[in-house]
């Protein structure tokens, strides 16, 4: 396989993990206002107030990451990932001798044909780390060297 072709096939890997993230985090939200309401019913006013304002801002919190999950599908889904590059940047597959990055959004554990990356996004001290590198370059990530071995 080419590696536009393992990069199409890299996307697709990590639009569905995010599809997937986007799917839980809207499911969590909705069980927890199922349960903060059956809860609620059952309560007494005075005793659960308090209770019952701390469980709608984790609903409200859970909300808000499922929002910027969608958001970070949607930029996924518009992504156009040809010309293949050379230097770290948005949309850069990078291999090293460690560790393999794919600059989309964070990502845990995506893997291709047992071929295993971590998504980074542009805002990562990973990314700051990587920005501009080539093939053959080294960094360093919590004190380790990694040298790149290739960046399409």
């Amino acid at each position: 396989m080419d590696q536009l072709e393992f990069k199409k096939k890299l996307l697709e890997a990590c639009k569905s993990a995010q599809r997937e993230l986007v799917e839980t985090l809207r499911n969590t939200s909705l069980q927890q206002v199922k349960n903060i309401a059956d809860s609620r019913a059952s309560e007494v006013e005075s005793a659960g107030e308090t209770v019952w304002q701390e469980e709608m801002a984790s609903v409200q919190r859970q909300a808000s990451q499922a929002e910027v999950a969608q958001q970070q599908l949607q930029l996924l889904e518009t992504m156009h990932i040809d010309p293949l590059l050379t230097q770290v940047e948005w949309g850069a597959v990078v291999m090293t001798d460690v560790r393999n990055f794919f600059v989309v959004t964070s990502l845990t554990d995506i893997s291709v044909d047992g071929t295993h990356f971590l998504g980074i996004a542009l805002e990562s001290d990973v990314y700051q780390e990587l920005k501009g590198k080539r093939k053959g370059d080294e960094f360093r990530l919590n004190g380790e060297v990694y040298r790149i071995n290739d960046v399409f």
